[in-house]
């Protein structure tokens, strides 16, 4: 199968995704181009960076027929926009953090939030670290710090103490989730949670796929908190691919290799594309 892996101009960073294919397929890597999407090729791995053209592939390839694994531009830009996905989330049910989007250093904040606050860009894209605030009066100087250093609105959500856990997911219409994973410093660890809060866990992270429309691939973050209340708090919906990766990690504990990992979303896309299901077995 002729499989191209399209990328933002770092080849050495998709190293490991590249030769994982070429075990099976006959593989070339571009970086992409909108004038020029590929063409004479079975199936694209977009592996580009969201921060730049990550949004522009799906639509790209589907006006040239091309079946893509992965997200649509739809979805990508939607979960790029921190505000507009929990809106998704909240409409859906689906629990997650409080919050409140200030365009201006001088708006209020919101009576009904809770401290401590977390303040970031509302877009993913921009790289401003987060401001945390304790009080009314470290919540001006924490707006103060983040507006000038990003030029859009700002989203302001509770800060929930508790377990932040990642959720992998892998499917089309009928998604699975893998195994539950967490970070550790700069490794991935295996997250074991027990039941129930496990199938809850699982449930929130199916339900906040389903609500945002992803398909192929993505993580779901999630936090418990001292409660055991779970909460969406984050949706990456382009996430990396690497064997050293999030999803790379979890498929291993659920027994899929890198290269059976990556098969499958090759296998997913061109489903996708026949508007057939793949059915995706191995783990619970």
């Amino acid at each position: 199968m002729k499989v191209c892996v399209l990328h933002s101009g770092d080849i050495g960073s998709i190293s490991s995704i590249v030769d994982a294919l070429r075990v099976s397929h006959d593989v070339s890597a571009l970086v992409f181009d909108q004038a020029n999407p590929p063409e004479n090729v079975d199936v694209v791995l977009n592996v580009c960076d969201a921060k730049l053209d990550g949004a522009k592939v799906p639509r790209s390839l589907r006006l040239k027929n091309v079946p893509y694994a992965g997200n649509d531009t739809d979805t990508l830009l939607l979960c790029s926009d921190k505000s507009i996905s929990k809106e998704f989330l909240v409409r859906k049910g689906i629990r997650t953090t409080r919050f409140q989007v200030l365009e201006t250093p001088k708006d209020e904040l919101d009576a009904q939030l809770c401290f401590p606050i977390i303040l970031s860009p509302i877009y993913k894209e921009e790289k401003v670290s987060h401001e945390i605030a304790t009080s009314h009066l470290g919540f001006r100087a924490a707006l103060s710090a983040v507006m000038g250093k990003a030029s859009q609105p700002i989203m302001v959500e509770e800060h929930i103490k508790g377990t932040v856990l990642r959720v992998p997911v892998i499917g089309n219409e009928s998604p699975k989730a893998l195994p539950i994973i967490r970070k550790e410093g700069d490794a991935y660890v295996h997250a074991p949670v027990d039941s129930p809060i496990k199938d809850r866990v699982g449930e929130a992270a199916l339900k906040a796929y389903a609500a945002l429309r992803m398909h192929g691939y993505g993580i779901i973050d999630v936090i418990i908190d001292e409660g055991s209340n779970v909460f969406v708090v984050d949706i990456e919906p382009n996430c990396a691919l690497t064997s050293d990766s999030a999803l790379a990690f979890s498929a291993s504990k659920a027994g899929l290799g890198h290269d059976k990992l990556l098969q499958l979303l090759l296998d997913l896309a061109i489903s996708r594309a026949e508007m057939v299901e793949v059915p995706i077995k191995g783990w619970q």
